[in-house]
């Protein structure tokens, strides 16, 4: 199997992100074997050490999410957010209250 550029993907070219595949998993199994370069039998010990050592784990990593109120903060802080705050108190000042809460409401969405 060729890449773009034309040159061949061999298996140290193994990515772990999902859209850089090397191979195609729809391939016919014997050319998955060939490009992946294991066997019937799957890798021998010393190449799963080996890919063990040279690409990690084969696990996949769970992300830690903030709690809601750090993102919720995180939301009303943000720069243009803070634009719209400044922009509603001054509709407040000048006496456009329907304005100001428009923006508020545009805010709080």
């Amino acid at each position: 199997m060729t890449d773009r550029a034309g040159s061949r993907a061999g298996p140290e070219r193994i990515s772990s992100s999902p859209q850089a595949l090397p191979f195609d998993p729809s391939e016919p199994l014997p050319r998955l074997r060939r490009e992946l370069a294991t066997g019937p039998d799957g890798l021998s010990a010393r190449e799963a050490a080996r890919r063990l050592a040279v690409h990690g784990p084969n696990e996949v990593r769970r992300r830690v999410r903030a709690p809601f109120v750090r993102e919720l903060v995180g939301q009303l802080v943000h720069p243009l957010a803070l634009l719209l705050w400044a922009a509603a108190a001054l509709a407040f000042v000048a006496d456009l209250a329907i304005l100001g809460w428009a923006i508020l409401a545009v805010v709080a969405v």
